[in-house]
């Protein structure tokens, strides 16, 4: 694979390979740094191309042959895809009336903001200056005692109601209709977020039928689809912003309803947008309680709630996709290596898909459209391309890996470890594959 062309190989290379590695002594306690595990693999592939040189936005591409999209993933290189979605019933019948007929009594995960932004980065002392609406803790026996260290960043995540999509429906619309009710008039902002697709497709054929098509028929089927997730902003007059983060998947995201626009940041900024990989998040989880405990919001007293926060004490740390950077205000005292990073704004709008490589960071701010009040956009998660420029790491992923361990006996005293950690990324996945340990 150190050629220019990608070349495969035979099972003998294979064994071969592995064999190699048990005699120059691979440890269990391996651990592979961002240079190993996704730099040097692409820069390979891709034969070193610039990172510069894809410019401030995404070109724009038309029904895209095999060989130029497979150039676009190797390149790593963020590309806007306009018919990609062209033959989707889905574009014109997708509402929350038509959603709410063909799925209604499925249960869904409702997340709920005060600000509209859906998980963000903040230290101790920035959470001591929350609004008073936010000032009370749960009732749960737990003191909200501020810890020494204020400069420790915890991740602040949205509320979550599990509740129906009629429910869910309701809520929208009665929440729109009466901010009024709401302490301090804070209503919540609703969304309906990393919801697993493959829930509504078994109930109702309808919806899977309404996203054929399937996306990238004919060009993209070199990939491996993992999973994929459903996007759902509805209040009209706020938008919904996901934080910047990254994911370890390849990315096809399609709007159906509404605009969105991805903020971009090359792997390579990692450093720049003070990103380290052993870095561990503490979270503060929002709550927000309804009144009406039965949810049934056509009661006369209409609906009400307010947001209570849990404390960030009880939480246990763990690593997170996340940058401590404010990108619309940044601090450069704190961070001043971020004059250095690059961005890359992409906006797409109904019908496009935009095609994010693994690894790239990006912010996502979702704005509902006039006609229907919603934003939805559907990923589409794709095994790593990049795990093919490392043997290692592509085949301790792979059911190969486990015939080779038995063959060589590497599971004994000096077997490779994964060194993907299951928690660190934003949007989960529908089963969990991967191995803690071989």
């Amino acid at each position: 694979q150190r050629e220019k062309n990608i070349k495969g190989c035979t099972w003998f290379e294979v064994t071969v390979l592995f064999h190699s590695l048990v005699e120059a002594g691979a440890s269990s306690d391996y651990q592979l740094s961002i240079e190993d595990l996704w730099i040097k693999p692409t820069e390979m592939l891709m034969n070193k191309k610039r990172v510069d040189s894809y410019g401030s936005s995404c070109r724009r591409v038309k029904n895209p042959s095999m060989e130029e999209f497979f150039s676009m993933v190797l390149h790593s290189e963020p590309v806007i895809i306009e018919d990609a979605i062209d033959g989707w019933d889905a574009l014109n019948k997708w509402d929350l009336n038509y959603l709410r007929d063909q799925v209604g009594n499925t249960t869904v995960i409702v997340y709920s903001s005060d600000d509209g932004k859906f998980e963000k980065v903040a230290t101790v002392h920035e959470l001591s200056m929350l609004p008073d609406y936010l000032s009370s803790a749960a009732e749960i026996g737990v003191p909200m005692d501020i810890e020494n260290d204020l400069n420790e960043l915890l991740i602040v995540r949205p509320g979550e109601s599990e509740v129906t999509f009629s429910q869910f429906v309701e809520m929208v619309q009665e929440t729109e209709k009466e901010k009024s009710m709401f302490p301090d008039n804070v209503a919540p902002i609703l969304y309906l977020q990393k919801h697993a697709l493959s829930k509504w497709f078994t109930v109702n054929k309808n919806i899977r039928e309404d996203i054929l098509p399937n996306i990238g028929d004919g060009w993209s089927d070199f990939l491996m689809l993992d999973h994929h997730l459903l996007w759902l902003g509805v209040n009209t007059s706020d938008d919904t912003v996901a934080p910047m983060h990254y994911d370890e998947f390849e990315n096809l995201h399609a709007v159906v309803k509404g605009n969105k626009r991805f903020e971009l940041f090359h792997p390579r900024d990692n450093s720049n947008l003070y990103y380290e990989s052993s870095t561990k998040y503490r979270s503060l989880h929002l709550i927000f309680e309804w009144q009406n405990k039965s949810l049934d919001l056509a009661d006369k007293e209409g609906p009400s709630g307010r947001f209570y926060r849990l404390p960030y004490q009880m939480s246990t740390a763990t690593l997170q996709p996340f940058s401590p950077v404010d990108i619309d205000n940044p601090d450069f005292k704190k961070h001043p290596n971020f004059l250095k990073a690059t961005k890359m704004t992409c906006d797409i709008g109904k019908g496009d898909t935009l095609f994010i490589p693994s690894n790239w960071w990006h912010r996502v701010t979702s704005t509902p459209d006039k006609d229907s009040g919603i934003s939805l956009g559907i990923n589409y998660f794709y095994k790593p391309m990049w795990r093919m420029g490392n043997d290692m790491q592509h085949f301790s992923h792979d059911r190969a890996y486990d015939h080779l361990t038995r063959v060589f006996n590497l599971n004994t005293k000096q077997g490779l470890k994964n060194v993907v950690a299951k928690d660190r990324w934003r949007n989960p996945v529908e089963s969990e594959t991967l191995k803690e340990e071989l």
